[in-house]
């Protein structure tokens, strides 16, 4: 991974989506875009390839802070799609920083999306890269058109056990800024180690190590994603306290004594239809699939996941 440099002294990273054609990467690009502050991004812009001008691709820059005492940029790329396209694809992976993987949910685009994914490893390893060595999240996106499940069937047909998930509904604008601010603290975090001569540890997965916060990257990404937790159905905002819920710190032991046992069932109806299997993200990480089901028997499909590592903060 390396900063690239542009005349006025600002660097600059580089985080592509990546998936196949109709996958949604344009849809999500478009959808982080139109979620972030303005003055926190750049225009959304149409650029022509090296290759072959008349391919574009679409892209913008995001204001993420300082990384070795510059200003820092990171630029978001939407890879074209399209079967003769691998070429032009296989050029912006060049000095690549991170990679979102975007996947069809929908069982029938199964083929299509392991292809996409050979693709990704082949054009990595004609630069000397591998998806070990850059930060990975997946996002299943069109959560809304796949079967309860068909997630996981992918998943585990993926190979990228430690690497974080997400499920999404770029057409909506649900949960696409998780995934981006997601993959950005990874590769702010690598970044950074690198300038500082620190080894890196890539890579997929979360990083287990405590980061600094970017403030200028959490306040352009992040507010977003509280603006989008007032909008959508139910569903969404339940995946969205859950995970708000997982992220505040651990309660201290005599907090606990005092809480009550949870029940079974979530308060507003739902009750659990079915639980998927887990499986492990990192070291300390667990993610569970469920299947919740509210009293008018419409299901709503969202992945818990756990994070261990505050237990092991404490005496216990």
């Amino acid at each position: 991974m390396a900063l690239s440099s542009s005349p006025d002294g600002t660097m600059k990273a580089q985080v592509v989506y990546w998936g196949a054609e109709k996958s949604g990467k344009r849809s999500s690009l478009r959808a982080v875009h139109e979620k972030l502050k303005a003055d926190r991004r750049s225009p959304l812009r149409t650029v022509p390839t090296r290759l072959d001008p008349t391919v574009v691709y679409e892209a913008f820059s995001i204001q993420i802070g300082q990384i070795a005492g510059a200003p820092t940029h990171l630029e978001v790329i939407a890879v074209p799609g399209g079967p003769g396209l691998k070429t032009t694809r296989k050029q912006l992976l060049d000095q690549v920083d991170g990679i979102i993987l975007v996947l069809d949910a929908q069982a029938d685009r199964l083929d299509e999306n392991l292809a996409s994914i050979a693709e990704l490893r082949e054009s990595l390893g004609s630069y000397g890269q591998s998806l070990a060595q850059i930060p990975v999240v997946i996002q299943y996106n069109k959560r809304d058109l796949g079967e309860p499940f068909s997630i996981e069937a992918l998943h585990r047909r993926v190979g990228l056990p430690e690497a974080a998930v997400f499920e999404t509904i770029a057409t909506e604008h649900s949960g696409v800024l998780q995934v981006l601010t997601t993959l950005s603290k990874s590769v702010v975090r690598i970044l950074r180690e690198t300038a500082q001569g620190e080894p890196s540890h890539s890579t997929t997965g979360p990083s287990t190590e405590p980061l600094e916060p970017d403030f200028a990257m959490r306040d352009a990404l992040e507010s977003g994603i509280l603006d989008e937790g007032t909008e959508g159905e139910g569903g969404d905002l339940m995946m969205q306290s859950t995970q708000l819920a997982l992220e505040d710190s651990w309660p201290a032991p005599e907090d606990r004594e005092k809480e009550q046992t949870p029940t079974a069932a979530p308060s507003n109806g739902l009750k659990i239809q079915s639980v998927g299997i887990a499986q492990t993200i990192g070291e300390l990480g667990l993610r569970v699939p469920l299947v919740l089901e509210d009293e008018q028997g419409k299901s709503t499909r969202l992945a818990l996941t756990i994070s261990l590592e505050p237990l092991l903060d404490e005496d216990l």
